[in-house]
């Protein structure tokens, strides 16, 4: 994976979500271990959405249980274009 594409990802989450850049671990859970709601979750998503300047659709949102399986579905994104 892109470094960039990981720290940027990295950077959001803890920026938005008020914690510390350094906690963040790749198998960390989105709603357990990070406390983010489902309503927040969708935000969080809208917002990287713009940044990365891709779209993730609503399934695959679904599918998503840690912050591992977020930063692959980015960059997975982000290398399609």
């Amino acid at each position: 994976m892109d470094t960039t594409v990981k720290d940027k990802i990295y950077q959001i989450i803890a920026r938005q979500l008020g914690i510390d850049l350094g906690g963040l671990k790749p198998e960390m859970e989105l709603i357990s271990d990070l406390n983010i709601a489902p309503l927040d979750l969708v935000d969080l998503i809208a917002f990287l959405e713009e940044q990365f300047k891709m779209e993730i659709p609503a399934e695959e949102v679904k599918k998503l249980k840690t912050l591992g399986d977020l930063e692959i579905l980015i960059d997975e994104k982000v290398n399609e274009i």
